[in-house]
């Protein structure tokens, strides 16, 4: 019975990491650079970059620029206050990014 565990016990340490790696998928970009933080609202899905934050409206088939009014491109994370979305920056400043 222990080596029936013991072999069980191999497969299943064999077999895991396969399921993991299947999960995910190269898209188009975003191309900003190092993606710091995703975010998601609304169906919306933003990307902070070290090369500023691009939105996908399509799950992530394409990517735009979404960083217009931040002095620095370097996007580290997000947060939601009632239907506003702010953009946290390396600068120590943030921005609504609603688009």
């Amino acid at each position: 019975m222990k080596r029936i565990s013991i072999i069980i016990t191999i497969i299943l340490q064999t077999l895991w990491p396969i399921s993991a790696i299947s999960q995910w998928a190269q898209t188009n970009g975003p191309y900003g650079g190092t993606v710091n933080a995703l975010f998601v609202n609304s169906g919306r899905l933003f990307a902070g970059t070290t090369g500023g934050v691009y939105l996908s409206t399509n799950g992530g088939s394409s990517w735009s620029p979404a960083s217009a009014g931040l002095t620095t491109g370097d996007t580290k994370a997000f947060t939601i206050n009632g239907s506003n979305i702010f953009a946290g920056t390396n600068g120590g400043g943030s921005l609504p990014v609603n688009r």
